[in-house]
């Protein structure tokens, strides 16, 4: 997987649990029908993290662009601690928001 993919991954993801309000794991088990163990194994049940082990990057390929998943002032952290599905639509579509934006910056150009 190249950084490309696991960003149009990832922000498919997203997009599916803003409209959901599930968890990750949940994307990976119902949409991509991994089996738990299959799923259990990508990093953090995300593809930019996967990326990153695969890859030997230390980090996330997007981390200071984006969502900036260890900072508990931005969106992830904030959908990480929500109780309600509608907290996690709501934080999830922030995510697949700036994800968006990240892709078309960076992939689309013309």
């Amino acid at each position: 997987m190249n950084k490309k993919e696991s960003v149009r991954l990832t922000m498919n993801m997203w997009r599916w649990l803003a409209k959901t309000g599930l968890k990750k794991m949940d994307y990976l088990l119902i949409v991509k029908k991994l089996s738990y163990n299959e799923a259990s194994f990508i990093a953090n049940q995300c593809y930019l993290c996967e990326y990153a082990v695969t890859s030997l990057r230390k980090k996330c390929p997007i981390f200071k662009y984006c969502i900036e998943c260890v900072n508990s002032k931005y969106p992830y952290r904030n959908w990480v601690n929500s109780f309600t599905k509608e907290e996690h639509k709501q934080t999830a579509k922030i995510i697949y928001l700036q994800l968006r934006r990240y892709y078309e910056r960076k992939f689309r150009r013309n």
